[in-house]
């Protein structure tokens, strides 16, 4: 979906590989709907609800995987956020093509979009000024990403 300024509007639902592609190769500016924004706000100020009500939350309140019967005092989720942001950052391989990460961030930013993640607004905003502006981070390429040139 376009507006009056060529962007593409991304609300949570589906792509079209045309919108993929003016995204990723020709560098198509995003913009949020503004009810997808909506949606965004919604899921996150009903988890911080649930959060501050000691309710149990996957990833937030527990340990994630092998670890999700560990239960994360409300003082540490930002270390366990924190914690889980850095296992992630490593990786080996040759970084993926900018065309490829840019596809990624962009379906990443349209499925938080959807208001199911309990995401912050301003993460999802940061997602999208790091895409529109072509900041984009190192993906090294795992074993399956072998063929990608």
């Amino acid at each position: 979906m376009n507006n009056t300024n060529g962007s593409l509007i991304i609300h949570g639902g589906k792509l079209t590989l045309k919108d993929v592609m003016a995204v990723s190769r020709d560098k198509k500016k995003v913009i949020l709907s503004k009810e997808s924004t909506l949606a965004v706000q919604k899921a996150e100020h009903i988890l911080s609800k649930w959060a501050k009500t000691g309710k149990v939350i996957y990833g937030m309140t527990t340990g994630l995987g092998d670890n999700i019967r560990m239960l994360i005092p409300p003082e540490y989720a930002s270390e366990l956020s924190k914690n889980i942001l850095l296992s992630h950052a490593a990786g080996v391989g040759r970084p993926l093509p900018e065309e490829i990460v840019r596809a990624i961030m962009l379906l990443r930013i349209n499925c938080l979009t959807q208001g199911k993640s309990g995401i912050s607004l301003k993460a999802v905003n940061l997602l999208l000024e790091m895409l529109n502006k072509g900041i984009h981070p190192c993906n090294p390429r795992a074993r399956f990403c072998g063929s990608i040139r």
